[in-house]
């Protein structure tokens, strides 16, 4: 299983899912799980994306002078959008 990893990463299959959940996904191989599990991974995971993203976007505004009140209005406004 390793070396299956080994080469998809060495040969850019899924590379950065890969390096980040090689482990995670070694381990779901010879682990049963159901449906449900793998669902709430799924989501857990996907928060944690919408989470760094997010981190990410408020960052860009601190760095970019703006004030606390108008890094506020900046996400209202991108919540909608969305």
């Amino acid at each position: 299983m390793k070396a299956a990893i080994k080469y998809c990463i060495d040969n850019n299959i899924l590379k950065d899912f890969l390096k980040r959940h090689g482990s995670e996904v070694e381990n779901m191989l010879f682990t049963e799980i159901s449906i449900e599990e793998l669902s709430e991974i799924r989501f857990n995971e996907g928060r944690e994306e919408g989470a760094e993203k997010h981190n990410q976007y408020v960052l860009e505004l601190i760095n970019q002078g703006l004030s606390t009140e108008e890094i506020k209005q900046r996400l209202m406004q991108k919540e909608k959008k969305e």
